[in-house]
This record gives structure tokens, C-alpha cells and sequence, in this order.
């Protein structure tokens, strides 16, 4: 999802949650989801916005992600944020839990 989640929302009119709960659907057990999000503190945002003209990009706080990710059923335990020293973007990464093991299916195994 790198690349397209900040294009969610606002002036987009795509629906942010139901963007990341498909994403997350699709994962297999185990997986691993990663996006980036253009961070509303960056430094000289008008760059962006104005000069370079992406009028969709929807810069947003951590604690708006993370708004975002309990919208879409994902537990906060699951994910993983990293800031580059650059202070333009925060990159999430979300693991989806490994399915649990059967335990009949391990016993039926051995017998």
C-alpha cells in the first residue's frame, strides 16, 4: 500500500478504513502490510500541496493513523510505526497474526 494510503480521504473520497480493512482481508496469516503516510507536521508542506500539485495526498498525525487502524477492526498491538529522521513520513507496518495451530489436527498427526 505504499504510495496509495495517503490518497485516501478528503478530496480523494475514498474511505480510508475501508481502504486498509481490504488490504488488511488480504493478507494471509502471518502477513505483513506496509504504507506510508505523508505526516500533517512535515516540514514545508506547501511544497507539496502547491508547487509539486498533489492536491489528494491527506497529510496525518500518528494518532489519526492509528484512528484509522481501530476503525478498520486492526488491533494497536499489530502495528508498528517508524519516523525517518527526515520528518516527512511515518511508515506503518501491520503483522496479521499467524492462524493458530489446530490441536486435533497436530494429535491426528502422531496416532
Amino acid at each position: 500500500m505504499m504510495g496509495i494510503f495517503e490518497y485516501t480521504g478528503g478530496n480523494s473520497k475514498r474511505d480510508p478504513v475501508s481502504f486498509l480493512k481490504s488490504g488488511y482481508d488480504m493478507l494471509y496469516p502471518g502477513g505483513r502490510l506496509i504504507f506510508g503516510q505523508m505526516l500533517d507536521t512535515r516540514p514545508n508542506p506547501d511544497f507539496t500541496m502547491g508547487i509539486i500539485g498533489w492536491p489528494y495526498v491527506q497529510m496525518r498525525s500518528p494518532a489519526e493513523i492509528m484512528e484509522i487502524v481501530v476503525k478498520a477492526g486492526i488491533s494497536p498491538k499489530e502495528v508498528k510505526m517508524y519516523f525517518p529522521t527526515d520528518g516527512v513520513y511515518t511508515v506503518v507496518s501491520i503483522d496479521k497474526p499467524k492462524a493458530p495451530s489446530n490441536p486435533l489436527k497436530s494429535l491426528s498427526s502422531i496416532l
